[in-house]
């Protein structure tokens, strides 16, 4: 008979049927829900992506899923990315529905209070950053309904530490991020937070409990501190075993208290700014230990300790007018003594025997003896960014392995003084800019047998005196920058040094004759006179003529 039940479902009494027929039905509108929610996400996502932003999918399911059905519906969004790209609040709304979001990452981008109110709706959020924006603490009371937020970076925002108050109790957030100076009201909000670790601190004014909570921190890596209350605050932080970087200001210390921080071996940088430490305070573990950086500013540590106890060591040194940085050879790490440079502390560099590198960049006085400079019997590298005399140049003559020399500035050295570098029989290399360096200066340097590379930049060498450097047979780099009296003529000199290499004189006068007499240089690999007179076809052939192919020349 048409139309009659099949066999095997009349087993089944009519109200299971029903029953069966409901779930089924409700189980496909789930399923059809699920889909339309489904497409619906990424509908969302290509607008996401429309706006420059980056969109990551999680999946969900056991695998026989999958391969029996597709991943398409067993998908959905877990990350939005928006780093530094022109949103405003209104693209914001568009996160609205996607409420499985877990990290949001919109820093750099123009939203303000209004955009950040979506995240209200996304009770999944686990990672935001919203660096760099307009939020204020209106927008921070927002995030602090977000009960599953672990990291929150909010750094160079409008925040102050009274909007903490709205992260108070947050019972999952670890990482917490921020560029404010905290002070005793910003700790105690974040005090209340039960399982942050803060990575950095940056305060002011702290009392003894605060800081005591700072060192508390188990993550705490960088501590910036100004004027912290109290005479034992340094007790606190001597050992931490994960603190690296310490900078503190204006703060009471002992000299055993500094001492105890460095030889606890466990810091790598340390700030000391005007505290009122001496040299008895200053000590290293043995063979420098963890240490990378030391800079001292305005203390009561004198140049003469500093060089004596940092310096001893020191591979490369350099000063200013305001400062004196030395390199440790056998670990690399930097200390810096930052004051005053007086003339009494010249003598004390003598200290730096092993050093290779020295630096200058203000005025030897003239009631200095440069003799120390002598002394020095390591250095390999020498430059000096202000004037010296021949005083200057005798000493530079007693270093045995002198290999390089930088003179940059007026001078006040004569012939006899650059002769003094002829008993520097491994220099090699000789730069002098604006030193003044007239043709009788060059007939000296002409003298200096090994040189392998000489440079001037704006010196008044004339035609003439460049004859002088044809004696330098070892020369394969040369450099005549703005020495604005050479002209053709000076090519010929040029055109005598078989080993040269490397030519360079931008912005002089030289133009197509005088590239002519460097026609078929043996070595001559490197042209570069731009800002010369020449026409690119002379450089051409020039180019041409050379039996090394390959180089560059413009």
């Amino acid at each position: 008979m048409s139309g009659a039940m099949p066999r095997f479902l009349r087993q089944f009494g009519l109200r299971t049927l029903l029953l069966f027929c409901t779930l089924a039905a409700v189980c496909f509108g789930l399923w059809r829900s699920h889909m339309t929610w489904v497409d619906h996400q990424y509908q969302i996502a290509q607008q996401i992506a429309d706006r420059k932003g980056n969109v990551r999918w999680a999946t969900w399911g056991p695998a026989w899923v999958h391969d029996l059905f597709g991943s398409h519906y067993f998908t959905h969004v877990i990350t939005v990315d928006w780093h530094h790209k022109k949103i405003h609040d209104e693209d914001m709304q568009l996160l609205r529905e996607v409420t499985t979001l877990e990290e949001l990452y919109v820093p750099g981008t123009r939203i303000s209070n209004a955009g950040i109110e979506v995240v209200a709706d996304l009770p999944r959020l686990k990672r935001l950053a919203v660096w760099r924006t307009k939020l204020t603490d209106r927008g921070l009371e927002t995030i602090g309904k977000l009960k599953n937020l672990e990291a929150l970076d909010i750094h160079a925002t409008e925040v102050t530490e009274k909007g903490f108050r709205h992260l108070r109790g947050l019972p999952k957030l670890k990482l917490f991020r921020h560029s404010l100076e905290l002070t005793d009201e910003g700790v105690g909000h974040l005090a209340t937070i039960p399982n942050i670790e803060l990575e950095g601190v940056k305060c002011r004014g702290l009392s003894d409990a605060c800081l005591q909570w700072v060192a508390n921190q188990r993550k705490l890596i960088g501590l910036h501190v100004m004027h912290p209350k109290g005479e034992a605050w340094a007790e606190r932080f001597i050992g931490h075993p994960f603190l690296q970087s310490l900078d503190v200001g204006f703060a009471a210390m002992t000299d055993e208290q500094l001492r105890n921080l460095l030889l606890a071996n466990t810091l790598s940088y340390v700030n000391i700014h005007r505290v009122p430490v001496t040299d008895e305070g200053l000590a290293l573990p043995v063979g420098g230990g963890k240490l990378r950086g030391l800079n001292l500013y305005q203390t009561e540590i004198t140049p003469r300790a500093f060089l004596k106890k940092l310096g001893s060591n020191a591979s490369q040194v350099s000063i200013d007018p305001t400062s004196i940085v030395v390199k440790d050879g056998a670990t690399g790490a930097r200390f810096g003594w930052h004051g005053h440079v007086t003339s009494e502390m010249w003598p004390y560099f003598a200290e730096c025997q092993l050093a290779t590198s020295f630096t200058c960049d203000v005025w030897l006085p003239k009631d200095v003896d440069p003799d120390f400079l002598g002394s020095m019997k390591a250095l390999e590298n020498v430059t000096f960014h202000c004037p010296i005399d021949d005083r200057g140049m005798k000493a530079l003559g007693q270093l045995p392995k002198l290999k390089s020399l930088i003179l940059s500035g007026e001078q006040n050295i004569s012939p006899a003084g650059y002769a003094h570098l002829a008993d520097c029989e491994d220099l090699e290399s000789l730069f002098i800019v604006q030193g003044g360096v007239d043709d009788d200066e060059l007939m000296e340097i002409g003298k200096l047998k090994d040189l392998t590379s000489l440079r001037f930049y704006d010196n008044p060498i004339t035609d003439d005196g460049l004859r002088a450097i044809t004696s330098l047979r070892r020369l394969t780099f040369l450099e005549l920058d703005r020495c604005e009296q050479l002209t053709d003529e000076a090519m010929r000199w040029v055109a005598k040094l078989e080993k040269l290499q490397t030519l360079k004189c931008r912005g002089s006068k030289i133009g197509d004759e005088g590239l002519k007499h460097l026609h078929g240089m043996p070595g001559l690999l490197n042209v570069n006179i731009s800002g010369s007179r020449h026409t690119r076809a002379a450089l051409n052939a020039l180019r041409d003529s050379l039996p090394s192919k390959g180089g560059s020349f413009w």
